[in-house]
């Protein structure tokens, strides 16, 4: 589990440490420790760590790389969804884009 992440969630919820670790059932002190330190915590806590933080399971234990594919697939999906005038624009713009960069 991503520790920078896991905190990164429960502050965008407005949630303190004892909040959370009362909501999943687990001390503080390990919630901390989980937010501070690459840790391997068991399947049930992890599950119901999704479930108060409102994301999957999966979510939570991929890696940076994993969450960066899977935005580029979505992406490309949602781009293949598009119509053919609309997917010549955004190809129009990323060469301008690219251009700049």
């Amino acid at each position: 589990m991503t520790p920078t992440r896991l905190r990164a969630l429960r502050l965008s919820r407005g949630l303190s440490l004892g909040k959370l670790a009362a909501t999943v059932g687990t001390s503080q002190s390990y919630l901390w420790t989980l937010e501070n330190r690459e840790t391997n915590p068991g399947a049930d806590l992890v599950s119901r760590l999704a479930s108060a933080l409102g994301m999957t399971s999966g979510y939570l234990l991929a890696s940076e790389h994993d969450l960066a594919a899977a935005e580029d697939e979505a992406f490309f999906r949602a781009y293949l969804s598009m119509p053919v005038e609309t997917r010549a624009r955004v190809r129009a713009v990323a060469s301008v884009v690219g251009r700049e960069g």
